[in-house]
C-alpha cells in the first residue's frame, strides 16, 4: 500500500490518492480521478434505466469501507486516507413489465 502520487506546492507536499471506477451499467456523478489526502470525497451512483444495482464495493487503501461510506446511492467519505476503488454492477431489472 502506498501513495498514488505526491504533488509539491512550494515547500509543502500534498499527497494525492487515485479514484478508480469499475462500473457496469452505473454512472458516478463525481468524475475526479485524484483526491488530496485528508479531503472529502462525495459522489452519487446512478443505475442506468432498466437496471437494478446487483453489487457495490468501495475500498479505500485496500480496505472495504462500503458499509460506512455508502447509503442509498450516495458515497460520502469525510477524510480520504488512501486510494479509492468503487466497484458497482447493475443487472437488467427482471421485475419491470415489458412495454407494449
Amino acid at each position: 500500500m502506498g501513495y498514488d502520487r505526491i504533488v509539491s506546492y512550494g515547500e509543502e507536499a500534498v499527497v494525492a490518492y487515485s479514484v478508480t471506477n469499475n462500473l457496469s451499467n452505473v454512472t458516478n456523478s463525481n468524475t475526479t480521478s485524484v483526491v488530496a489526502d485528508g479531503s472529502a470525497y462525495i459522489a452519487t451512483l446512478v443505475v442506468n434505466d432498466g437496471y437494478v444495482l446487483d453489487s457495490i464495493v468501495i475500498t479505500m487503501g485496500g480496505v472495504d469501507v462500503t458499509s460506512t461510506v455508502y447509503n442509498g446511492g450516495n458515497i460520502s467519505i469525510g477524510v480520504v486516507t488512501g486510494n479509492i476503488v468503487i466497484t458497482a454492477n447493475a443487472i437488467i431489472d427482471e421485475t419491470e413489465e415489458p412495454s407494449g
